[in-house]
């Protein structure tokens, strides 16, 4: 069936960081991003979600500490 997961980025402070941090995971899996604006001439990613289209335990990339991966 597969499984949807939250990666929370909002605790990086690199917005650099954010960015390589979620591809990463885009190599194999699919991401979702959720990008806010905070004015006109930047964009951030505050979260991703990941699908994961087997029932197995992912085998996600190392992350560091703040970053928070849930199931949703």
């Amino acid at each position: 069936m597969g499984k949807m997961y939250r990666v929370d980025l909002s605790k990086v402070e690199s917005y650099a960081r954010r960015y390589e941090i979620e591809s990463l995971f885009s190599v194999s899996w699919e991401t979702y991003v959720h990008i806010t604006a905070p004015d006109p001439f930047h964009r951030v990613i505050d979260y991703f979600n990941v699908f994961d289209p087997t029932d197995l335990p992912p085998h996600f990339p190392e992350v560091p500490d703040p970053i928070t991966i849930t199931e949703i």
